[in-house]
């Protein structure tokens, strides 16, 4: 006997990628049910797949995050195999195991490739400090002229991507879902750890295929607001995991950097002259106004999010 497949996708102004997501999903899982939660979309996205059948649409009168929308979803599925999917990634191959096999279920990660069919990494390694620096502060926004930080080879504990993950039900709940202090970003890092903390398998799935678009959904994959959250995210993380002295203790050394990149763009130009420096010294500044005020930016009707962050953040 098969098990139940539920495909969740969370949604956000994503009517640009939606109706092909649905397409695909159906095509690859036509006895599963695909639920989408909406995270207080204005346009109209979750309309225009509404009537299909297999679908239901789970509306959010505001933007709660991602992770509390994964638990609305998954708590509505509530039984079998959930499958967190991005709404840009499209997906072409779901072959559930039957439940006789991995007991544990654990987490799995899907095989995804990009836009154009290259492989990409579904499993991330936990980041050592200079890869998370680089990663976090340095890459997103810097210019392009930065060399690439090289990465070392030694192997790493593995946390599942949010874009293409894959849970039993009841080890999922049994775990909390995802922890729901993040509002966006880290919380699948979170998760992986837990599930890794709790003796259960971090494993590749390979009968679960798709390809992510990375970004499409809501825009530009690195924008100042994106990253913003990822660093505020974080440094939740590092207080989750660390404690308290240690989210402080790097909030206080991020936006000291963020404050000095802008400083040091903005004298690259006068000496260079270049747009682009100019532009990113300009998003410096920005994402260190961001991440100095980031309660500004949520729902203030959603309480709980980030209390590590606000403590070491704020004043």
């Amino acid at each position: 006997m098969a098990r139940s497949l539920s495909i969740i996708t969370v949604t956000h102004q994503s009517s640009a990628v939606l109706p092909q997501f649905v397409r695909a999903a159906a095509a690859a899982a036509p006895h599963s049910e695909i639920v989408i939660v909406d995270n207080a979309s204005t346009d109209g996205g979750p309309n225009l797949v509404s009537a299909h059948p297999q679908v239901t649409v789970l509306a959010n009168n505001t933007n709660v995050g991602f992770g509390r929308a994964c638990n609305i979803g998954a708590r509505y599925a509530a039984k079998g195999i959930l499958a967190f999917v991005n709404p840009d990634l499209w997906l072409s191959q779901v072959d559930v195991p039957p439940p006789g096999d991995f007991k544990p279920f654990g987490i799995a990660a899907g095989v995804m490739s990009d836009e154009r069919g290259d492989p990409v990494s579904a499993i991330s390694r936990e980041p050592r400090r200079a890869a998370a620096w680089y990663r976090e502060v340095f890459s997103p926004l810097a210019p392009r002229q930065l060399p690439p930080l090289r990465r070392r080879s030694q192997r790493r504990p593995g946390y599942v991507s949010g874009a293409l993950c894959l849970v039993e039900a009841g080890e999922f709940q049994a775990l909390g879902g995802f922890d729901e202090r993040f509002f966006l970003y880290h919380e699948d890092r979170d998760l992986g750890r837990r599930y890794r903390r709790a003796g259960l398998p971090v494993r590749h799935l390979t009968s679960v295929r798709g390809r992510h678009l990375h970004g499409s959904s809501t825009g530009a994959t690195t924008t100042v607001p994106g990253q913003a959250w990822s660093i505020v995210s974080w440094i939740e993380y590092v207080g989750i995991w660390e404690g308290s002295t240690a989210a402080r203790n790097l909030a206080d050394r991020v936006l000291r950097r963020l404050s000095n990149m802008g400083t040091l763009l903005s004298e690259s130009r006068a000496l260079v002259r270049s747009q682009r420096v100019s532009r990113k010294a300009a998003e410096y500044r920005q994402l260190h106004e961001r991440v100095s005020a980031f309660p500004r930016y949520l729902p203030p009707e959603v309480p709980g999010f980030y209390p590590h962050a606000r403590a070491a953040i704020l004043p």
